[in-house]
């Protein structure tokens, strides 16, 4: 039997010399063309943050036991394959969520061909391939670094349920192999709930991915957001740049 009471913390330990103090004093004093900040006052990588050290702990319990050979194994038996499953499911999500803050609308573990070995929220995905859940989260794993977190921007999930969801793939690697990924699926309305009312994120391309309500603005021009401030459908918003693991957006504050 697996120990459950197993718990993972992440934690960060940061030290700051006063020459390093002084140092970054000197360097903000002299840029007057881009907002500075850090991951303290950026409500987006605050946010992100979190969920990457989240998902972390989940993929030390995915390698730990085994879980993507485990399961796969599950997969090519001949009889009682989807029944063994079923029987593994509630004890796996136990597992994750002793471990995990239960922030996602789903956690999908796949293996290295894209195929579904596991998810929290959809029994149903089990054995299917990535590609036949959605072809944009194929896209997704396809192009996501090996080596690190990739996040991407909202889209539908489940597909056809008008939840809009960011993906964040975590790659799972054991001596140096491949093994598979762990998806998060955050929905954008958490992220919402963390941002400065009526601000809007833009890609480097100037694209919006997120914006008001009653918003109607689908672009801004990449040459505004080089600015500290900017005006946009009659209201000033201060300008700050966002960047993190293979985010490269703008957060516009009014």
């Amino acid at each position: 039997m697996i120990d459950l009471s197993i718990k993972i913390k992440c934690h960060t330990f940061k030290y700051i010399s006063v020459a390093t103090i002084i140092g970054l004093i000197i360097l903000i004093s002299s840029c007057t063309n881009r907002q500075i900040t850090n991951n303290y006052n950026n409500p987006v990588i605050s946010f992100f943050s979190h969920y990457v050290c989240d998902m972390q702990n989940a993929t030390k319990i995915i390698i730990k036991y085994e879980l993507i050979s485990n399961l796969t194994h599950l997969l090519i038996m001949d009889n009682g394959g989807n029944k063994y499953y079923l029987l593994e499911h509630e004890h796996i999500t136990e597992m994750l969520n002793n471990v995990t803050h239960k922030l996602y609308d789903d956690l999908i573990i796949t293996n290295n061909i894209y195929q579904v070995v596991y998810s929290m929220q959809n029994k149903n995905y089990y054995g299917r391939r990535i590609f036949d859940i959605s072809p944009l989260l194929q896209q997704c794993l396809m192009k996501c670094n090996y080596k690190d977190i990739s996040i991407y921007e909202p889209s539908e999930y489940p597909v056809m349920s008008g939840n809009f969801n960011f993906c964040v793939v975590y790659p799972i690697t054991s001596n140096e192999r491949n093994k598979g990924f762990l998806i998060g699926f955050i929905n954008q309305i958490k992220l919402y709930d963390v941002l400065p009312e009526d601000a809007i994120i833009v890609d480097k391309y100037g694209m919006v991915i997120i914006k008001p309500e009653k918003s109607i603005v689908n672009t801004i021009p990449i040459p505004d957001l080089q600015n500290n401030y900017g005006t946009f459908e009659q209201k000033q918003y201060s300008i700050m740049e966002v960047k993190y693991k293979n985010i490269e957006w703008y957060l516009l504050s009014p």
